[in-house]
C-alpha cells in the first residue's frame, strides 16, 4: 500500500514500537514506549507538512484518551493513516471506502479520498449507512406520493465526482450499526483503505476522534485514513489531488 503512494511516509509507533516491523516500506519511523502530550506536540512540530503520517493506535471508542496518538492527530490537522489493533494485510489493489452521511464534516474527506483512489489506481466507493428510522421515514414519504429516494444523495454525489479517470461507485447499506456496516462493507470489497472524517474543534480527548471514527479504527481490518478538517498544508499525491 505505502509503495504505491508517491509521498514521503513517516511511521509513528507510540506505546508499541514493535509495530514498525510490519511496515518495512516506510521511509522513516518514530518509535517510543510512551505517548505523553509533550512528546506528541514535539513530534507534530517536527513533521514536514508534506509527510504522510502512518500511526498505530488502539482506537478504543470506550476510552478515547488511551487511543495512542489522539493529540498528534489534532495537532497536525491533516490526513493521518491510523492502523488499529484489528488490521491485517490490506489488499494492494483494493478499493478506497469513504463513509458519507450528508454532513459537511463527512464531505470534507471527499477530495482526499479521491486523491488516494487516484494514487492507488483503484475504485472509490461512497457508502452511506441508513438506519431503520431513516428507511421508515422515506417509506412514509413515498406513501404520501412524494418522489424521494434514500439513495439519491449518494447517486448524485457519485455522478458529480465521476470524471472518467477515477471509478466512483456508491452503496446504500441498511443497518442500525454504522461501524459494523462500514467495516463489513470494506471486508466484502477487499478494501485497501477506509476514510473517515473526525471531530477536531474541541480540545477534549473524547471529541478529537468521534465515537464512530474511533469504532471504525478499532474494528477495521484495513488502515483508516482519519481527517481532521483544516485549511493548512496539504499532502500532494501522485494525481495532484489532495
Amino acid at each position: 500500500l505505502l509503495t504505491e503512494l508517491d509521498v514521503p511516509v513517516v511511521l509513528v509507533a507510540l506505546g508499541s514500537p514493535y509495530v514498525v516491523s510490519a511496515f518495512p516500506d516506510a521511509g522513516a519511523a518514530v518509535v517510543a514506549y510512551g505517548w505523553s502530550d509533550p512528546l506528541q506536540r514535539a513530534l507534530a512540530a517536527a513533521l514536514n507538512p508534506t509527510d504522510l503520517v502512518v500511526m498505530s493506535t488502539s482506537g478504543d471508542p470506550d476510552h478515547p484518551s488511551t487511543s495512542h496518538g489522539w493529540l498528534l492527530l489534532q495537532e497536525v490537522r491533516r490526513p493521518v493513516v491510523l492502523v488499529g489493533p484489528s488490521v491485517t494485510s490490506p489488499a494492494d489493489d483494493g478499493a478506497v471506502i469513504l463513509g458519507l452521511d450528508g454532513s459537511p464534516l463527512a464531505e470534507s474527506a471527499i477530495e482526499v479520498a479521491l486523491g488516494f483512489a487516484g494514487a492507488l489506481d483503484t475504485r472509490l466507493w461512497l457508502v452511506q449507512v441508513a438506519g431503520t428510522t431513516t428507511v421508515e421515514q422515506v417509506e412514509r414519504l413515498r406513501e404520501r406520493g412524494e418522489a424521494v429516494s434514500a439513495s439519491a444523495y449518494l447517486r448524485d454525489t457519485a455522478d458529480r465526482l465521476g470524471d472518467g479517470v477515477i471509478d466512483v461507485g456508491w452503496e446504500l447499506v441498511q443497518s442500525d450499526q454504522t461501524v459494523t456496516a462500514l467495516v463489513e462493507f470494506a471486508i466484502d470489497r477487499h478494501a485497501a483503505l477506509l476514510v473517515a472524517s473526525t471531530h477536531g474543534e474541541s480540545g477534549l480527548r473524547s471529541e478529537v476522534l468521534g465515537s464512530t471514527a474511533l469504532g471504525i479504527v478499532a474494528e477495521a481490518t484495513v488502515p483508516v485514513l482519519a481527517m481532521v478538517p483544516s485549511g493548512g498544508d496539504e499532502i500532494a499525491l501522485e494525481t495532484g489531488t489532495t
